[in-house]
């Protein structure tokens, strides 16, 4: 295979201009969506429930403000939406036909969207998430609700959400993240018509079946100690708090994402074939 014929940067380049030419208006309007959205949630949150945006302390120890955390984390899967976008189109007819026409590789074809709204989406959230946790505590800061149960509203830094969970089960969690975006990513160029929500109700069915077959396990090897949907998955320790169960998820974050693109790549380039 010619190198040319596989990656080509100004080929790729016109491709990128192609894309912001037709679609700049949809994406400034989704830009000015997402920073607006975040800062009247954020606000909302912050007027009603103060107390999760404050530094507590349980039993002496600090705790780090729960508020900012966990809203970052749905906003996270909220972006992972956006990045379930990128190919649920083709299943109409036009637009998959004018996809496959465009002059370009399979490689070119899946690393413009996987830049524009995996990589460069990652990074205007991460953007907009401070400026509006910021904008958002400097004007609920002073209402008078606030002011009145004396409490402080923490200013938000990323170290607070690594803090929060702790920096192991933080880069779990990011892989973990990571992975759901690259199956939102890939999984829906395999469905036609609402190909998004059919590969969101794909991965619930997906976790059922493995809740299901431990479940089946569980009273197949250990009858009259379970009951109805009680189960247990085997669970031992490697090495000091590192378990098995860790070991799983982590393999499975750090290796699916790789397996998702490499299948994304190879469907592209079936529905050009």
């Amino acid at each position: 295979m010619k190198t040319n014929d596989f990656f080509n940067m100004k080929r790729f380049g016109l491709l990128v201009k192609h894309d912001l030419m037709i679609n700049q208006n949809k994406y400034l309007l989704k830009m000015l969506v997402l920073f607006l959205g975040l800062y009247a949630v954020l606000c909302y949150l912050m007027m009603n429930n103060a107390n999760l945006f404050c530094i507590q302390y349980w039993d002496g120890h600090k705790q780090e403000p729960q508020g900012y955390t966990n809203f970052f984390i749905f906003g996270l899967m909220a972006l992972g939406g956006f990045v379930g976008g990128s190919f649920s189109d083709l299943g109409s007819k036009v637009k998959r036909t004018s996809f496959i026409l465009l002059p370009a590789s399979t490689f070119e074809k899946i690393l413009h969207p996987f830049l524009i709204r995996v990589v460069l989406g990652l990074i205007i959230f991460l953007l907009f998430f401070w400026v509006d946790a910021h904008l958002a505590r400097m004007t609920v800061a002073n209402a008078p609700s606030i002011v009145l149960q004396g409490l402080v509203i923490e200013p938000f830094s990323y170290v607070q959400v690594i803090d929060t969970w702790g920096r192991d089960h933080f880069e779990q969690l990011v892989f973990a993240l990571f992975s759901l975006g690259m199956y939102l990513f890939t999984i829906p160029m395999f469905f036609k018509k609402q190909a998004l929500l059919k590969a969101i109700f794909a991965l619930f069915v997906g976790v059922f079946v493995y809740i299901f077959f431990f479940i089946l396990l569980s009273h197949l090897f250990h009858p009259g100690i379970y009951d109805g949907f009680k189960f247990s998955v085997p669970d031992y320790k490697i090495y000091k708090d590192f378990r098995s169960f860790d070991f799983l998820m982590s393999s499975i974050g750090c290796i699916s994402w790789v397996f998702l693109l490499f299948l994304g790549y190879f469907k592209l380039k079936e529905l050009k074939l």
